[in-house]
C-alpha cells in the first residue's frame, strides 16, 4: 500500500510539473474513409513525456487526472493546443479535417466551459465547425442532465459531438435519440475480433446499422490490418 500511494503520489506532482512546464503534448491519429483511404478527419491525442518517468501512458495519467480535478486544467491545455495547431497549419495554406478532442464529462458540466471553449476560438480565428468534441459512452452517461445543455449548445454552435467506446458501456438507446450526437465510435475490443469472432461481427454490425439508421457516423477505433 505504502508503495502504491508513494507511486500515485510521484505521477500527481509530475503531472502538475508536466502542466508547468510544457512537457505534454499532442499527436494526431488520422479518421480515413473505407471506401478510398480518404483522409476525412482527425483525432487530437494527449501524451506525456517526463524526463525521470519516461513515456507515461494515457490509460495511467488520465485517471489519476480525473481523480485529483487536474482533468479540467488538462482538457483546457488539450483543446488550446490543437486549436493553435489548426490555425497555424491552416496560415501554412493545408487543409485541416475536423479535428476531434477528448473532453471529460467534468469539464463538459463545467459552469463556463463553453464560454471558455469560444473564447479560444475566437482568439486563434478557428470556426466551431473544425473540431468536434468526444466523450466516453459511460462518462457521458453520469449525470446526463446537467451534461444536456451544453451538449446542445455544442451544437447550436456547430461543434459536433462523438461518443467513444460504444458499446462498452449502458449503450442506453433513449440517449442517442435525445442528443445532439453525430457520430459512434465502436470500441477497438470489437474491432479486433470482427474478422475473427464470430460474436464480436455480430455486434460490429448491429452498432454499425443502428447508427446509419439515426444517421450517424460511425467510426471504427483501432484498425491495424
Amino acid at each position: 500500500m505504502k508503495i502504491a500511494a508513494l507511486q500515485r503520489l510521484t505521477l500527481e506532482s509530475g503531472l502538475r510539473e508536466a502542466l508547468e512546464n510544457d512537457r505534454l503534448f499532442m499527436v494526431y491519429q488520422p479518421k480515413l474513409y473505407l471506401e478510398d483511404g480518404r483522409l476525412m478527419g482527425m483525432e487530437a491525442l494527449l501524451r506525456w513525456k517526463d524526463p525521470s518517468l519516461g513515456s507515461v501512458a494515457p490509460s495511467v495519467f488520465i485517471p489519476l487526472a480525473e481523480s485529483t480535478g487536474l482533468i479540467i486544467p488538462l482538457g483546457y491545455f488539450s483543446i488550446r493546443r490543437v486549436i493553435a495547431d489548426i490555425a497555424a497549419w491552416r496560415a501554412k495554406g493545408l487543409h485541416v479535417p475536423r479535428t476531434a478532442i477528448n473532453v471529460s464529462a467534468h469539464q463538459l458540466r463545467e459552469v463556463d466551459f463553453l464560454d471558455q471553449l469560444q473564447k479560444i476560438l475566437k482568439e486563434f480565428d478557428v470556426d466551431a465547425s473544425s473540431i468536434c468534441l468526444e466523450l466516453t459512452e459511460s462518462a457521458l452517461m453520469m449525470q446526463l442532465d446537467k451534461s444536456m445543455d451544453s451538449m446542445l449548445r455544442c451544437a447550436e454552435l456547430g461543434i459536433q459531438l462523438s461518443v467513444d467506446d460504444f458499446g462498452t458501456g449502458y449503450s442506453s438507446l433513449a440517449y442517442l435519440r435525445r442528443l445532439p450526437i453525430h457520430e459512434l465510435k465502436v470500441d477497438q475490443s470489437f474491432v479486433a475480433g470482427i474478422a475473427s469472432e464470430p460474436d464480436d461481427r455480430s455486434i460490429a454490425k448491429m452498432i454499425i446499422n443502428m447508427a446509419h439508421t439515426l444517421g450517424l457516423r460511425v467510426v471504427a477505433e483501432g484498425v491495424e490490418t
